[in-house]
């Protein structure tokens, strides 16, 4: 399973609303996703970038069940057997993600959100952050992540979950954000 066949998925069971009008990453696109909520959007030309966004992806248990083949009930009893029955990770030396390799980057290019007026910045109000700890092995989370330039993030660290106990010990850290 990776997120391209989530949004294919749902986009060919009708649940995907397509955006083809030009609309800005400033303001206009996270007005747009709040006063349709929880409807799924693809913004298709996003005046300042050249990459297409994604919306409320996972906003109802339905869009999430429907991507599954379950009745939003098995849900939980799906996501817990996953938890009991843990499988490791594939490693694969060819991904999706890995398609485009750039040598520095310019998350400018990047369709980032200007949520709020009094924002401080563009934000990933949800990202996904994978770390790889040499003790404790690999773990995801989801931060908050604003932008403070074309190549730096902020990101709000909650204490007592495995990033910050990792960031703790004060040791290298792989990180991936998606």
């Amino acid at each position: 399973m990776g997120f391209r066949d989530y949004i294919n998925k749902i986009d060919e069971k009708g649940l995907l609303q397509k955006v083809d009008v030009e609309t800005s990453k400033k303001l206009e696109i996270s007005g747009i996703l709040k006063e349709k909520e929880p409807t799924p959007l693809m913004f298709n030309n996003v005046k300042e970038s050249e990459f297409r966004l994604v919306g409320n992806m996972f906003c109802t248990k339905n869009v999430i069940a429907s991507y599954f083949n379950v009745t939003p009930a098995d849900i939980i009893p799906m996501l817990s057997k996953a938890i009991a029955e843990r499988s490791e990770p594939k490693i694969v030396s060819n991904a999706p993600c890995q398609e485009v390799i750039e040598s520095s980057v310019d998350l400018d290019k990047l369709p980032i959100l200007f949520h709020c007026e009094k924002d401080g910045g563009n934000y990933i109000s949800s990202a996904v952050v994978i770390t790889r700890d040499p003790d404790y092995g690999q773990n995801m989370d989801f931060h908050r992540a604003m932008q403070f330039s074309k190549d730096k993030f902020s990101t709000r660290i909650v204490r007592g979950r495995h990033f910050h106990t990792f960031l703790e010990k004060n040791s290298e850290l792989e990180v991936a954000f998606c």
